[in-house]
């Protein structure tokens, strides 16, 4: 059992480490109530953020209306607040602007749950892959026509 609890006790040291892990792109900054605030994509705000909802479209379409719950919870998590630090934020979200504060969390959780990719990298990059399947489908269609086969 000694080599269980060795091999657990390894785990969550690695949990722990994995939860301060930081993707290398994908951060997003933004005026907050006046200051200048970055919102970092980690795995523990990806952990909050995908706990509190089914899908991660469910806060990108609270964000849309203006949902201020949704505003604090992402702030809160890209942020990386303590209880003490987030009580603030509803007074910063009302001097930002609702609408002012929620864009730029929008795009900090569509990176966060694409690899820090942007809507406008993910959208291209699909474009790219469904452009060479069709070229690749149409050079197959092209080859059987060079070879019928034989009845």
């Amino acid at each position: 059992m000694a080599g269980a609890s060795a091999g657990h006790h390894r785990f969550q040291k690695e949990s722990a480490a994995m939860a301060e892990t930081v993707l290398t792109k994908g951060s997003v900054t933004f005026d907050l109530a006046g200051e200048s605030v970055t919102l970092v994509p980690t795995v523990k705000a990806f952990n909050l953020l995908s706990s509190t909802v089914d899908s991660y479209s469910v806060h990108l379409q609270r964000l849309a209306v203006g949902h201020v719950d949704t505003i604090k919870t992402v702030l809160r998590a890209g942020l990386g607040l303590n209880d003490a630090q987030a009580k603030e934020l509803s007074g910063k979200i009302m001097l930002t602007g609702v609408f002012a504060a929620s864009n730029p969390c929008s795009d900090y959780v569509y990176r966060l749950f694409n690899a820090g990719k942007s809507m406008e990298e993910v959208q291209a990059e699909q474009q790219a892959k469904a452009a060479a399947k069709a070229e690749a489908e149409e050079a197959g269609d092209a080859e059987d026509e060079e070879n019928p086969p034989h009845a």
